[in-house]
């Protein structure tokens, strides 16, 4: 794949909020890509464990990694002080308790330029504690994904008439975005900010590509805000 790094950047943007037992497979998992020329982003939002200084250590030790602390205002402030940041052409979403496959934006890339697609879209997987299986299917399959497809989506993950298996269309981090497409868009405040977010981007995009194959690790933990149907952190507000 011919890469170019004015052309090509990826800028990956990870929102950190007290995950220091996760943030290193995190970040590795990301060096670890066999595509290379990526920005990235840390959002360190407030930490108060050893999340800050774990991300600080990381910035000394590769030039492809930059570091924005900031005071704790939860999940979409993170994710937007990072694509306020981002220079790439394109832009991905990973939370810092998770980790990813080492080939998945040579996969999205390549499947995103193979045609005139506003995004391309992997898989994530369910993974537990330790498990480090990188494992993915040598035969995979491509599927174009039409606006009402992703729309439908977004409140119905199969498609069986489509033939498409299954569509995780309502969250961000299984997907790369042509930067442009994201242009004056941010995350709002909901408790939902996957899904009103994609809601928004999928009323301006045209079609996408999906790849059947999981390569992105969704790290189950009961503590992760942003793995609860319901985040605490507006409940919260919403009461008070």
């Amino acid at each position: 794949m011919k890469k170019d790094i004015e052309t090509d950047l990826i800028s990956v943007i990870v929102p950190i909020f007290n995950v220091e037992a996760y943030l290193r497979p995190c970040i590795e998992s990301i060096l670890a890509s066999t595509y290379t020329t990526l920005q990235i982003i840390l959002v360190n939002d407030g930490s108060t464990d050893h999340s800050g200084e774990i991300c600080d250590e990381y910035t000394r030790k590769d030039t492809r990694i930059e570091v924005i602390h900031q005071k704790n205002a939860g999940l979409s402030p993170a994710r937007n002080s990072g694509m306020k940041a981002a220079k790439g052409k394109y832009i991905s979403f990973i939370d810092g308790d998770d980790y990813i496959h080492p080939q998945m934006y040579e996969v999205l890339l390549e499947a995103l330029q193979e045609g005139n697609y506003s995004f391309s879209m992997i898989l994530g997987k369910q993974v537990y504690d330790n498990d480090k299986s990188y494992s993915i299917p040598s035969a995979y399959t491509k599927s174009i994904l039409t606006q009402e497809i992703m729309i439908k989506s977004l409140f119905n993950h199969i498609h069986p008439q489509q033939g498409i298996k299954e569509v995780q269309a309502q969250v961000v981090w299984n997907k790369l975005y042509k930067r442009e497409l994201l242009d004056n868009e941010f995350f709002q405040e909901t408790g939902t900010e996957d899904t009103e977010f994609n809601c928004r981007i999928y009323q301006k995009s045209c079609q996408a590509v999906i790849i059947d194959i999981p390569m992105y690790y969704w790290v189950q933990r009961p503590t992760s805000i942003t793995h609860q149907k319901v985040n605490p952190r507006y409940i919260d507000r919403a009461d008070s």
